[in-house]
C-alpha cells in the first residue's frame, strides 16, 4: 500500500510540526532496504505525531487541572477568610457572655441579697405578728373566762332572784 508521507518540520518555537503531504511513494521501483526505511520512517513519524498529540491533550488537561487548581485555591482563601471570621465572631460573642454572664451573676447576687433581707424582716414580723396573736388569744380566753365566770355568777343571781320570786309568789296566794 502507499501510506501518506509525512512531512516534520520545527517552527521558530522549538515546536515540531507534521503534516501529510499526500504525496505517494511508489515502494515497488524501491530497492527492499529503502522500502525498509521509507515503512520505518513512516512508522517513527507515526509515533512522534502521536506523542505530539497525546502531549497536547495532556497540556489541554492541564490547563483544566490548573483552572480547577486555581478555583479551589480562591475558595480556599474564601473559606479561610470566612473561617477567620467567624473566629472574631465567636471570640466577640465569647467576651460578650463572660461580660453579660458576670453582670448577670451580679443581678442575680443582688437579688438574693435583696430578698435574703426580705425574707428576714418578713420573718421578723411574722415572729411580732405571732407574739401579738399569742398576747390577743391569752387575752381573749380571761376575757372568755372572765365572761364565764361572769356568766354563771349573773345565772346563779338570776336562779336565786327566781328562787325569790318564786317564793314570794307562792307567799302571795
Amino acid at each position: 500500500a502507499y501510506p501518506d508521507a509525512l512531512d516534520a518540520r520545527i517552527d521558530d518555537k522549538n515546536v515540531v510540526r507534521l503534516e501529510t503531504t499526500r504525496t505517494w511513494i511508489d515502494l515497488q521501483s524501491h530497492p527492499a532496504d529503502v522500502k525498509k526505511l521509507i515503512q520505518r520512517s513512516t512508522a517513527d513519524w507515526k509515533v512522534i505525531r502521536q506523542y505530539h498529540e497525546d502531549q497536547n491533550e495532556q497540556h489541554d488537561k492541564l490547563i483544566i487541572m490548573q483552572k480547577r487548581l486555581k478555583t479551589a485555591k480562591k475558595k480556599t482563601v474564601k473559606a479561610e477568610a470566612a473561617t477567620k471570621s467567624l473566629a472574631e465572631r465567636i471570640h466577640e460573642l465569647e467576651v460578650a457572655n463572660e461580660i453579660i454572664s458576670g453582670s448577670i451573676d451580679d443581678e442575680i447576687q443582688a437579688n438574693e441579697d435583696r430578698l435574703k433581707g426580705r425574707l428576714a424582716e418578713i420573718k421578723e414580723r411574722l415572729e411580732a405578728f405571732q407574739a401579738m396573736q399569742e398576747a390577743k388569744n391569752k387575752e381573749l380566753l380571761y376575757d372568755l373566762s372572765i365572761s364565764k365566770h361572769r356568766g354563771l355568777v349573773f345565772n346563779a343571781v338570776i336562779e336565786a332572784k327566781r328562787e325569790e320570786l318564786v317564793g314570794l309568789f307562792k307567799e302571795s296566794l
